[in-house]
């Protein structure tokens, strides 16, 4: 809850705001004005036009002058017996062909009249303007207390308005530096986890080349000696008399090629290297930044 000194300061500062925009202060004056000026009391609120003298007629709902050709108008519809004020937007029901006459829209059509005009007018008209009420000084008094508000707190949204304008070209510049700096560090990670993935598959492939420059020197190695081998086995008469020394020296060496032999067996395709981020991608790249808006209290517009 607001103490009486915080009021105050901000009521300070609200107003210190006001004057430091005089250029602002002045347009809305001026919006004001021209748009007071268009909804006087001696022009219709429904069709626009001016009012002719005795022609108005008095919207119930909220006090303002219609002319009296809208109000026959809305009479001779029978399924919408309405007038819509369009300086409030209130409706009125229209209850009879005859309208109450606006005193004030008649009064200020009396005065743009000629002399003679007037007079006759005048000889006319039964009743004498009573007396304003002091409760009705007050009322008025009081709304122009409002009104006064009402436009500073109309040049306070100006003015807030301004500065959002002024700040937003700066707000959109550091979230682009944001994101870049936001990229450029992507673009490094992603440089690193693709070199540490070329790594993990390089040292996969040596491997694997490793592997198969062994089972190709055991291989060949093996062939070759169980090739020397292979005519002392068919009991063909044209065999080569080879010593029993050298045949029982091969046994023993195509044992040792075959016990030598690599039975390691090669990775399958389940063994190979994933690379796989280990946050959600969506997640992750939402939340890595956000806008943070710090709104000042409502009060500060109040």
């Amino acid at each position: 809850m607001r103490t009486a000194p915080r009021r105050a300061a901000e009521g300070a500062e609200r107003k210190r705001r006001r004057q430091a925009a005089p250029a602002l202060a002045a347009a809305v004056a001026a919006d004001l004005d021209r748009l007071c000026a268009e909804h006087d009391a001696n022009r219709c609120t429904v069709c626009l036009d001016a009012i002719p003298a005795g022609e108005s007629a008095l919207l119930a709902a909220c006090l303002h002058a219609a002319c009296r050709k809208c109000w026959t108008a809305a009479w001779d519809r029978p399924d919408n017996r309405f007038l819509m004020c369009s300086v409030c937007s209130a409706r009125t029901a229209v209850e009879g062909s005859t309208s109450v006459p606006h005193p004030l829209a008649d009064a200020k059509a009396l005065a743009s009249l000629s002399v003679a005009e007037h007079a006759a007018t005048k000889r006319r008209r039964t009743s004498s303007p009573a007396a304003v009420a002091p409760e009705l000084a007050q009322a008025v008094e009081h709304a122009r207390d409002v009104e006064r508000s009402l436009a500073d707190r109309l040049l306070e949204a100006r003015i807030v308005r301004a500065e959002i304008d002024g700040r937003r070209a700066g707000v959109e510049n550091s979230i682009r530096a944001s994101f870049d700096a936001l990229r450029a560090l992507l673009a490094e990670r992603e440089a690193e986890v693709l070199h540490q993935a070329a790594q993990l598959a390089d040292a996969e492939v040596a491997d694997l080349l490793t592997r198969e420059a062994a089972l190709t020197s055991a291989y060949t190695v093996l062939q070759s000696t169980a090739a020397m081998a292979a005519p002392l086995l068919g009991g063909d008469d044209d065999a080569p008399a080879v010593p029993a020394e050298f045949q029982v020296a091969l046994c023993e060496r195509l044992r040792a090629l075959i016990a030598a032999a690599p039975t390691v067996p090669v990775p399958s395709s389940s063994a190979r290297i994933e690379v796989a981020p280990k946050l959600n991608d969506e997640h992750a790249i939402r939340h890595v930044c956000k806008l943070i808006v710090r709104k000042p209290p409502l009060s500060s517009l109040s």
